[in-house]
């Protein structure tokens, strides 16, 4: 079955994403595709606007057959990870991950989080909830039931898509694989090969490292939507 992994950046981090692609790229199971998605209000002119901010990433695309940059008209914010994916690919199952563009990535996520998937139809791939919920795996059910449910509505009136994530899984009764790898790099323990940890950590330290909260009132308008879709 067919293993793509989804990424987005944008102009201010583009520069600063080298490490998390090298990680992807050098895994002990190589993807059949690593998509990085952006969009044309970023990068007007494509690949002409990346190789000004990033050329290594232009030169990682033209060495690496599995790499592949794509532009959308529409900035799809969070969502334009797995998106972009699911309407491109519609003619056979295939398997996702998304990963965030300022994560280090251990040189066996990609296989960990395949073994993982047999035991479930989609994970969360760390169970260290500061590392919210964008690291996720998606078996070929899951990226199913993405592609049914998610339209340009929940695309861009739901931009933070963690709640909506869940809600759907929950809809189709798909059942949570356990994470492959326990808490991570915000423990501030360096020396765990299993360790998530930011690429941009001020002066190298996890603590500086600071999430927003999901503003309650966002939460209330995305869950009347999802009411009136009948999927919460």
């Amino acid at each position: 079955m067919k293993t793509i992994v989804g990424m987005t950046t944008w102009t201010k981090r583009i520069p600063m994403c080298i490490p998390t692609v090298r990680d992807i790229l050098n895994q002990t199971v190589k993807v059949d595709e690593f998509a990085i998605n952006l969009d044309r209000q970023q990068f007007p002119n494509e690949r002409e606007d990346v190789a000004k901010l990033c050329p290594e990433l232009i030169e990682l695309e033209k060495t690496n057959d599995n790499l592949k940059l794509y532009f959308q008209d529409k900035d799809m914010h969070c969502w334009q990870k797995i998106v972009p994916i699911l309407r491109r690919e519609l003619n056979e199952p295939v398997i996702v991950f998304t990963i965030d563009d300022d994560t280090n990535y251990c040189p066996t996520w990609i296989e960990e989080g395949l073994k993982s998937l047999q035991n479930g139809e989609w994970l969360c791939m760390t169970n260290d909830k500061l590392t919210q919920g964008q690291c996720m795996a998606y078996g070929w059910r899951a990226v199913e039931c993405l592609r049914r449910e998610v339209d340009d509505e929940i695309v861009f009136k739901c931009p933070l898509d963690d709640h909506a994530i869940f809600w759907i899984m929950q809809k189709y009764g798909l059942k949570r694989g356990k994470a492959p790898f326990p808490d991570g790099w915000d423990k501030g323990d360096r020396e765990l090969g299993y360790s998530f940890r930011r690429c941009f950590i001020p002066n190298d330290d996890p603590s500086k490292v600071i999430h927003g909260d999901y503003p309650y009132e966002q939460f209330l308008r995305e869950r009347e939507i999802f009411k009136r879709k009948g999927i919460v």
